[in-house]
């Protein structure tokens, strides 16, 4: 089976992953004690070079008189164009990790290797050249590191195709340096960063720890020349330990770590590395390794004249730096920690800071991984995606169709229901002591549409509020059904949409449920209905059938249908029923009529009064229904539109 080796070849870590074309299960390369590698190489006079940690181990435990014979090279990465010696130790530290993993390049028929965004094409051939020399094969790319970690949170389903093309800044902190890259459309547009800030720094920090604790430990430590190996790989792991324990414990524990041989940090707390990070110094046996290694010649000047540095205030001013030059405040949505020093519990709080809390923060629990994980999968991921396009494509109408809209329908269903249920009982209950009066009273039509239009007037106000929070909730619990049904549907072909996302998220979508209609007034259609159906439910005539021929027609067709027989028999008792409607339709002021008390309770008698409710509330969910028919082809249309884009951001991705 044939496989992808993607190496993330970093300036004082490397990390090297291994995945099958096929399917998308990365392998991270097993070196020993970490899966990465020191990027370090160890020339020994008459020997072969080692490399990574144990070249490490080895210089640091050397006798004086052995480091002699030895020369220790450190990041190099950089210099590969403008140095022979930088061009040579990558091609001896390539060369050495096949020795140590003799079989890493079994089935291996593609390999990609990570370079910085700001990486020249020079960079990029040399690279590749020195990888075909050192036994890599001679299919080799070159890919942005940072894209390593936009794919690899795509693949684990941490967020969409979709989402992963909007603003994202990717932070990789690791061993040595931190990398801030902005990403738009799935390719870099800015990137920014510190070669001196890194996890080492905070070794040491925890190393000075140690040494305030155990005083006596550290003639020990210098007469098994041990200071190095304690320092970056016990103090290493006591650190780790710590931010573990504070990011579990929300930074109320206190926590203990175990240096091996040589004693214990005891009852660390959150407040005293605070303070040790805010008021940080190299020490002295940091300084000794700066000047050996000739790395980090700021932070060693500054160590030097005994200056104290702020690390998290470092890494603040680090970060708020590249978004002030590239004006990316408003533009970043989305933020991935890569790295392994990303895992620092203040790291999240110092990005809220500076983006805000609405910015989404996502991390592996393996973020010194993540980019070597991301670029191995990639021929697999792009060959699932061109899979499912072609299927989801093709079975899409299906699932809006007998899936989806039927859904969509129920729950539009329920809500008119409930919307016509409520203002109904409300306007009921609000109209039928007017009726009272009306009924007991010598009154006339005129005088009733008075006082009902007031009593409307009077409910205008709750009736807005149970509109909005009902249409609020609606549109809330209809966000969420949907959400789970496409996502379940996307799940079917391995693809994911972000837990939080919400697709009904635009108001506009829903604009007619609130208004019920843009032209009209929604207190002004209610109360016209409102009118039509009390006098047509009431007085009689043919009911809803009358409701269509506009506000003030329905009312006059309403009471003629009740009332036409009373009114013969005071005006012409020869006259028929469709010449007495023409002849009062013509005429001006036939709602003054004046109708007693006795007439009045023949006409409203008390049982057309009762099925007043329910005459109403069937008209309005009749009515509801037909103005939002139109609503719900649109919410089908955009929810095909929105498909179709998270379909297309596959194809983005494929390019990358």
């Amino acid at each position: 089976m044939e496989k992808v080796l993607a190496i993330d070849f970093g300036t004082t870590h490397s990390y090297f992953t291994t995945c099958s074309k096929e399917e998308t299960k990365p392998e991270s390369v097993d070196f020993g004690k970490t899966i990465g590698i020191e990027t370090v190489v160890l020339y020994r006079k008459g020997e072969m070079p080692l490399v990574g940690d144990l070249a490490l181990e080895e210089y640091g435990m050397a006798l004086p008189e052995e480091r002699e014979n030895y020369k220790i090279s450190m990041q190099f990465k950089p210099e590969i164009c403008t140095s022979e010696e930088a061009y040579k130790s990558t091609y001896d530290f390539l060369s050495g990790v096949l020795r140590i993993k003799d079989d890493l390049m079994t089935d291996i028929s593609q390999v990609f290797i990570g370079v910085p965004c700001e990486a020249s094409n020079e960079f990029r051939e040399k690279i590749k050249k020195i990888a075909q020399g050192a036994g890599y094969g001679e299919n080799i790319e070159t890919k942005e590191e940072p894209k390593g970690a936009l794919i690899y949170h795509i693949y684990n389903g941490d967020i969409s195709a979709e989402e992963g093309l909007s603003g994202v800044l990717i932070i990789d902190f690791g061993g040595g340096t931190c990398d801030f890259a902005f990403m738009y459309n799935g390719e870099p547009q800015h990137s920014w960063g510190d070669m001196e800030l890194g996890g080492r720094v905070f070794d040491d920090l925890f190393f000075q720890w140690f040494l305030e604790q155990n005083p006596k430990a550290l003639k020990k430590i210098q007469e098994g020349h041990q200071e190095h190996f304690v320092l970056f790989y016990e103090c290493r792991e006591a650190k780790e330990h710590f931010s573990d324990i504070m990011a579990q414990t929300k930074r109320e524990e206190k926590a203990s770590a175990l240096i091996r041989d040589y004693g214990t940090i005891r009852k660390m707390t959150w407040d005293d590395f605070l303070e040790r990070a805010n008021h940080y110094r190299p020490s002295p046996t940091f300084m000794k390794w700066m000047e050996m290694t000739k790395s980090n010649p700021k932070l060693y000047q500054k160590g030097a004249q005994k200056q104290t540095i702020d690390l998290i205030e470092w890494f603040k001013t680090a970060l708020e730096e590249g978004i002030r030059q590239y004006g990316l405040q408003n533009k970043i949505h989305l933020v991935i920690l890569a790295g392994g020093s990303s895992k620092w519990v203040w790291v999240k709080d110092v990005v809220f800071e500076v983006l805000g809390h609405n910015v989404k923060v996502i991390q592996s629990n393996r973020p010194y991984a993540v980019i070597s994980e991301g670029l191995s999968v990639l021929p697999a991921l792009q060959k699932r995606h061109m899979e499912v396009q072609r299927k989801v494509k093709k079975e899409m109408p299906v699932f809006l169709d007998q899936e989806l809209m039927p859904l969509i329908k129920e729950e539009f269903d329920e809500f008119n229901s409930d919307i016509a249920r409520s203002i109904s009982t409300k306007l009921y209950h609000k109209i039928y002591p007017d009726f009272q009066k009306f009924i007991n009273e010598k009154s006339s039509i005129a005088s009733l549409k008075e006082t009902l239009a007031c009593s409307i007037k009077e409910f205008e106000p709750e009736l807005k509020r149970m509109l909005r929070e009902k249409t609020l909730f609606f549109k809330e619990a209809l966000s969420a059904k949907i959400n789970d049904k496409i996502r379940n549907w996307f799940s079917r072909y391995k693809l994911f949409l972000p837990k939080q996302e919400i697709i009904v998220s635009e108001p506009s979508n829903l604009n007619a449920i609130e208004a019920v209609d843009p032209s009209l007034d929604i207190l002004g259609w209610i109360s016209a209905a409102l009118m039509a159906t009390i006098t047509a439910s009431i007085c009689g005539g043919s009911g809803m059938a009358l409701i269509a021929s506009g506000p003030i027609g329905l009312f006059i067709g309403a009471v003629l249908g009740g009332i036409a027989g009373l009114i013969m028999k005071q005006f012409s008792k020869e006259l028929g029923i469709k010449d007495l409607q023409k002849w009062l339709t013509e005429k001006t002021g036939f709602e003054e009529i004046d109708l007693s008390p006795w007439v009045k309770k023949v006409i409203f008698s008390k049982s057309k009064v009762s099925k007043l409710q329910e005459d109403i509330e069937d008209y309005l969910k009749e009515e509801i229904t037909k103005k939002l028919k139109e609503e719900q082809k649109r919410i089908k249309e955009g929810f095909e539109q929105h498909i179709n884009k998270a379909i297309d951001a596959l194809s983005e991705i494929n390019q990358i």
